[in-house]
């Protein structure tokens, strides 16, 4: 059975201080099969001012530990910030014309000036409300960003981590009735594309004994996805490969044909039956 895990972070990344080498460590010990690096291209995080990717050493490094003996198929790749202000945006789009990444994810950190991962985010609004807000910023970003230029739509779901890492609640989770109309529109935006959604893992560990309610992504496939990526989200290497096998399995419940994996932009579909 294939094993994948295409959302990495590392050392090179403003919110990670793990060593690329420590991530390849471990996914030669789990045994997996492709990897891909997804650092940082955000420019519009307050908290990151002055501080960003340094994607010509991470590519070098990741062109380094593909000769080590034993390691994983290595993709290069990033994750980029769609929801910043028009200059930003503008600086973004050319650092991606720029970098030739194997994959981008399309996603978005800062919404209104605050980050979902943050209290000020929820204040005063329902945590639906706080999900279309979120969802509608993410979508704003979609909607200008070149199609050419990226690869999926990364955790739709982010508020659910936010919420659940705050601790103010632990039942939090993405309801498509909770913004209906953005995730329709994202969803015919992405297949219209030729582009996917990601199940990002990384809320998985914060649920305690409650399995993950993935009702947006039986959503994507009634409106025509067929094929998904599969990220921790880590950043360390414990995380790595997080919570694959449930993913696998609440892509099946939901009608999910393919896993893709990456190279040069271009996705290679992987039956999800072969997983």
């Amino acid at each position: 059975m294939p094993r994948v895990d295409y959302h990495i972070h590392t050392a090179y990344s403003p919110d990670c201080e793990t060593p690329m080498e420590a991530q390849v460590a471990r996914a030669m010990e789990l045994g997996l099969d492709e990897i891909c690096i997804t650092d940082h291209l955000e420019l519009g995080l307050r908290q990151w001012i002055g501080r960003e990717t340094d994607f010509d050493a991470c590519r070098r490094t990741c062109e380094a530990l593909r000769r080590t003996p034993g390691a994983p198929v290595i993709r290069f790749g990033a994750e980029a910030g769609v929801s910043c202000t028009p200059d930003e945006f503008e600086r973004l789009t050319a650092m991606l014309r720029g970098s030739h990444f194997d994959f981008v994810i399309a996603s978005a950190h800062v919404v209104d000036g605050t980050n979902p991962m943050e209290p000020d985010f929820f204040a005063g609004r329902s945590f639906p409300e706080a999900c279309r807000s979120y969802l509608a910023a993410l979508l704003e970003g979609l909607r200008k960003l070149d199609p050419a230029l990226y690869s999926c739509v990364g955790h739709v779901d982010f508020p659910v981590k936010g919420q659940l890492r705050l601790g103010a609640a632990p039942w939090a989770t993405l309801r498509w009735e909770y913004a209906p109309d953005e995730l329709d529109e994202i969803f015919r935006l992405a297949i219209r594309e030729g582009k996917c959604v990601e199940i990002n893992t990384s809320p998985f560990a914060l649920l305690g004994d409650r399995r993950p309610e993935l009702d947006w992504l039986r959503r994507y496939v009634e409106l025509g996805g067929e094929y998904i990526t599969v990220g921790s989200d880590s950043h360390r290497p414990a995380q790595l490969n997080y919570g694959f096998d449930l993913a696998l399995e609440l892509a099946r419940e939901a009608g999910v044909r393919y896993i893709a994996v990456y190279e040069d932009m271009r996705p290679r579909m992987i039956p999800i039956g072969q997983f």
